[in-house]
């Protein structure tokens, strides 16, 4: 193999000077480092390197006779491997990337040279083939892209747990997951001493001088460390602490503690595949040189030479051929690689001949040159200009989506407040006027069009907003006790109509064993259900959709809705639970509606720790399932029994006061309460309220939060404060909102009101809130509805 060696590191380097160092010394370099094997001219193999048998887990004698067929994966086609020989065999050489499969069933990836060894007659006779392994190099190029096309979703966040000290105590307080990442058991109560134990001595001392550096000078700290845990494993943490100023001293540091192992991993297997990946590609387009400890060069090949804008550099130094701050920190770097007596990866800047700053990434280690009789170090450079390029690139276009998806979130805020407000005076209206007495069939005909219309804006607005929670992550979950039975006894009249519209059959079956309560969000799973049932009605030209609530194998409720519509493609089903998608892009035009539904069942459900499943076929129709392990609740769980109070007719005469700055909202309300036989009192902004407050006696109380004067919030606050002077309970309060957000809800519900209302007002709603509010009054302190 010497030969073919002796030739292959020609063809390698042939821009370099090999006389003045043994050729041996170049072909260890190799050897050492990469795959290298020969083969005759039939491709048989006659000798291989050790890191060849290391990689692939054969022997060199369970090789050698051989053909590289014993390695081969069977992911290429066969005319991958007839054009590699086509070329080979012209005596030209061929590069390329190849996946084998090692002994142990393991796939690899290889970069490829194979150089043909011509004889006197011009044919090859052997072969040389030069090889390194990109596997892990080609598993974190996809690991990149996957990360890419995750930007506009809610990004993946690594656990972390929290940590305190607090001076003079005997140690730190952790939470559920430091603990955890300790491996300790949940009662274990470190001390500052057992702590700082779980730390080798030399990272111990940097961390203990960390802590001591945040209690006594105030400097936080960032630190990533080796760990090990309580169980033995050896792991890489990284620990964050800031101080807490108390009357000006530190009294506590308070931080973050996160496992980093596997992120340092990938960091450092991506920094030595690189160097590797870039050591040899066709024709050499790599930097090598080879440099004693004194930086006098010994070799270099063309791409170094190309840089360096001369030719025959062997005997030269660095700082005769780049400026001095460029070769100054390369001759730093060679001598640290001496020093450390292992290879060392850096970014180096290169100026070339031509003017144009490069930056390669250069692989330095150590190898015994025969020739000098001393260890000289050979830097092998990759120009990764282009791929810092890119990076900045790439770190520019995930802040420009992030940025989108702030501003979006922004802009859904802010019009839902602009659309809710007006859709309250028109549906309100329409809704008041559709129960008139003095109405033709063609008028209640056309405000019940108005007022259906306006309610499926109103749903519009809704999808998006539950949109932006998933996108965002935002989603906020109820748990409380309901009975499974009664979402589908909520939610099927709504579709009654439009089922009986269309000539169809909507079967309802709840199974025995899905009856008992469960302690969940009944208003998101209704969501759900709706919407499932709105797109079978929807795709539904005939026949019948199935409603089945049961259980699955694991105890986990399962909502099921079965079509017998236009189905579904593979294709188009796996596009389904996209956001704004439809199955095909006639769906919208035909059926309608805007694509978010099946997304926003997806999102609801994985936010319950559930998951959405679809089975279908072109013209067979549809199944989709929702399953959700939702716990079972305590034996005093609600009936869903209508109690006695709400009874209709039960509020006449009771006195409801109303403040709100605009004058169509006040209509709507008052008609609505009319409606319900109580006696209304309507002012107009938030002072007014507090004076009608002090001067008559009320029930009840709708307070818009948004007034000019003096808002809902500020408004009550008064109230309740002259109440409490006046020794009286104050009434009930009701949040009148433009805004449905969970955030808004609750600082209604802090603020001292008893319930929440967005607009448009909700007829049914509103009397239920208040039958909940003044017939039962128990119920209703303190709580929202």
């Amino acid at each position: 193999m010497d030969g073919a060696m002796d030739k292959t590191s020609s063809v390698i380097a042939s821009g370099g000077d090999m006389g003045a160092v043994d050729a041996s010394a170049w072909r260890v370099a190799l050897e050492a480092h990469l795959l290298v094997s020969a083969t005759d001219a039939c491709g048989v193999i006659t000798e291989v390197s050790p890191v060849f048998c290391a990689i692939s887990g054969y022997a060199a004698d369970d090789l050698i006779g051989r053909t590289h067929a014993v390695v081969n994966a069977g992911h290429h086609p066969p005319e991958f491997f007839a054009e590699m020989w086509r070329t080979i065999a012209s005596g030209q050489s061929w590069r390329g990337e190849i996946c084998n499969r090692a002994r142990d069933g393991r796939l690899y990836w290889v970069d490829t040279v194979i150089v043909p060894m011509v004889g006197p007659d011009g044919r090859p006779q052997r072969y040389a083939s030069v090889s390194f392994d990109i596997t892990t190099a080609k598993r974190a190029m996809n690991e990149m892209t996957t990360a890419l096309h995750r930007l506009e979703a809610v990004a993946q966040l690594a656990q972390v747990g929290a940590w305190s000290y607090t001076a003079g105590d005997p140690g730190p307080v952790w939470d559920a997951m430091v603990r955890t990442l300790h491996e300790v058991a949940d009662d274990f109560a470190p001390t500052l001493a057992t702590a700082l134990d779980f730390y080798p001595p030399e990272p111990r001392g940097v961390i203990t001088d960390a802590l001591m550096g945040a209690l006594d000078h105030g400097r936080g700290f960032d630190l990533e460390l080796p760990f090990v845990s309580a169980k033995g494993r050896e792991v890489w943490v990284r620990a964050v602490g800031r101080p807490v100023w108390r009357d000006g001293r530190v009294t506590q540091v308070v931080g973050v503690f996160q496992d980093v192992t596997e992120r340092r991993a990938r960091e450092s297997a991506v920094a030595r595949l690189q160097a590797r990946f870039e050591a040899i590609v066709q024709n050499t387009p790599v930097a090598i040189a080879m440099r004693d400890r004194f930086g006098t060069i010994h070799l270099a090949n063309r791409r170094y030479e190309a840089m360096a804008g001369r030719s025959n550099i062997a005997g030269l130094f660095e700082a005769d051929l780049f400026p001095d701050e460029i070769s100054a920190d390369h001759e730093a770097k060679d001598r640290a690689a001496m020093a450390a007596g292992e290879p060392l990866t850096t970014e180096d800047v290169y100026i070339g001949a031509d003017g144009v700053e490069a930056t390669l990434l250069t692989s330095r280690f150590l190898i015994e040159d025969a020739v000098l009789g001393d260890m000289v170090i050979c830097a092998i450079g990759a120009d990764i200009t282009e791929q810092k390029l890119l990076q900045g690139r790439l770190e520019a276009a995930r802040a420009e989506a992030e940025a989108a998806t702030r501003a979006k979130a922004d802009f859904l805020s802010a019009v839902s407040h602009e659309i809710r407000t007006p859709m309250n005076g028109v549906i309100g209206m329409a809704e008041s006027l559709f129960h008139a007495d003095d109405l033709t069939e063609t008028q209640r005909r056309g405000l019940a069009v108005i007022r259906d219309s306006g309610k499926l804006l109103v749903a519009l607005v809704n999808d998006l907003l539950d949109f932006a929670k998933v996108e965002r992550g935002a989603l906020t979950m109820e748990r409380v006790p309901f009975r499974p039975g009664t979402l589908a006894e909520t939610v099927v009249p709504a579709h009654r109509v439009a089922v009986a519209a269309k000539g169809l059959t909507l079967d309802v079956a709840v199974a025995p064993e899905a009856r008992a309560p469960r302690l969940g969000d009944p208003l998101r799973l209704q969501q759900i259900l709706h919407n499932l049932l709105g797109n079978a009605v929807k795709f539904t030209e005939a026949g019948t959709i199935t409603l089945r609530i049961d259980v699955d194998e694991a105890g986990a409720l399962r909502l099921a809705v079965r079509d017998t519509g236009i189905g579904m493609t593979p294709a188009q089903a796996a596009r389904v639970f996209e956001s704004f998608a439809q199955a095909d892009p006639t769906i919208a035009r035909r059926f309608g509606g805007t694509g978010l539904g099946l997304a926003i069942v997806k999102g609801l459900a994985e936010a319950m720790g559930g998951a959405v499943t679809l089975k279908t076929a072109p013209g067979e129709g549809s199944t989709f399932a929702v399953t959700v392990p939702l716990s079972l609740a305590p034996g005093d769980a609600p009936t869903g029994k209508a109690p006695p109070w709400t009874a209709p007719g039960a509020l006449a005469g009771r006195r409801v006061l109303v403040a709100d700055d605009n004058e169509i909202n006040r209509m709507v309300l008052t008609a609505f309460l009319e409606r319900l036989d109580l006696s209304v009192t309507a002012v107009d902004g938030g002072r007014a309220a507090v004076e009608a407050a002090r001067l008559g006696s009320f029930d009840a109380l709708l307070l818009d939060v948004v007034m000019p004067d003096l808002d809902g919030p500020a408004a009550l606050t008064i109230i309740h404060a002259e109440a409490a002077a006046a020794h009286r309970a104050a009434p009930p309060a009701v949040a009148v909102t433009g805004q449905a957000f969970a955030s808004e809800i609750d600082a209604c519900t802090r603020g001292g009101f008893a319930a929440h209302l967005a607009k448009p007002i909700d007829a049914e709603r509103l009397a239920a809130i208040l039958r909940l509010l003044i017939l039962a009054p128990d119920l209703s302190s303190g709580g929202s509805t």
